[in-house]
């Protein structure tokens, strides 16, 4: 397994573009005291991780020990140590306190499936905030983990709404599912967590077992991807025809919570 690339990014000023949450940056300087191919700033992609002190709104100081997760969503890339770049805030809801001008921010890929941040320890990269490290730990625990989340692509072609169903097609990607679709044994299926995800956007996707609410008009018992509607959902297997796919989603255990546990049941 290739090091895991990831480092500090002192950053002179972050700007709003407007966007919510959207900063952008220049003439940020890049540190990866464990750099394994010598490429510097020219490893960083977009995707990458910042986790940045967060700076109070109201008090205009910066928050200790308080860190904030942000993805870089464009880069260029000016020498081995320089960079340009825009990043996103990457936790749910809307963003709260700002990124704080002229600080070290912890700067790392993600892991591969649960798209984890890899921080550094302080101990390696002293001009960090005092508990850089565990502040960004404790951002994953409430955003990736507890949520049991991952974040994907839609290439849908069109918006996919909160609560629609969702497929894996290709690494990373997710369209709305269908009982006729192509599908199989080996699909990964899940819900959207939070909000919209415009097309070609990145978005929160539940995948693993959980319950998850905001559905409505359920009765308990067994719940089925819809034959109908893409995305949706059917409690009935009426209407069910020869090359369809039955995907049990899951258990309505209230008229507005799925106990989601997806599997593939049988072609039809």
């Amino acid at each position: 397994m290739a090091r895991v690339i990831n480092g500090t990014l002192f950053v002179p000023v972050y700007n709003s573009t407007g966007n919510p949450g959207e900063w952008n940056f220049t003439g940020a300087s890049y540190d990866n005291q464990a750099d394994a191919t010598g490429n510097g700033a020219a490893d960083l992609t977009v995707g990458f991780l910042m986790f940045i002190q967060a700076t109070d709104n109201f008090l205009a100081t910066p928050v200790p020990g308080v860190m904030h997760r942000y993805q870089l969503t464009s880069i260029t890339v000016i020498d081995s140590i320089t960079i340009d770049g825009t990043i996103l805030w990457d936790e749910f809801g809307p963003e709260v306190d700002q990124p704080t001008n002229g600080s070290y921010a912890i700067i790392c890929e993600p892991s591969y499936i649960k798209t984890y941040g890899t921080p550094p320890a302080v101990a390696i990269y002293p001009n960090l905030p005092p508990g850089a490290d565990i502040g960004a730990y404790v951002v994953d625990n409430r955003n990736v983990k507890d949520r049991n989340v991952v974040t994907r692509t839609n290439i849908e072609g069109a918006t996919i709404l909160e609560n629609q169903i969702v497929f894996e097609n290709g690494f990373g990607n997710v369209q709305l599912a269908q009982a006729n679709d192509v599908l199989s044994e080996g699909t990964t299926f899940g819900v959207v967590a939070s909000g919209t995800i415009l097309n070609t956007a990145i978005g929160y996707v539940y995948i693993e077992n959980q319950n998850i609410d905001g559905f409505s008009g359920l009765v308990a018992g067994p719940v089925y991807l819809s034959r109908t509607v893409a995305g949706g959902i059917s409690q009935s297997l009426a209407g069910f025809v020869p090359g369809e796919h039955v995907i049990k989603l899951g258990t309505a255990v209230s008229a507005t919570r799925i106990l989601w546990q997806p599997e593939y049941d049988y072609e039809f």
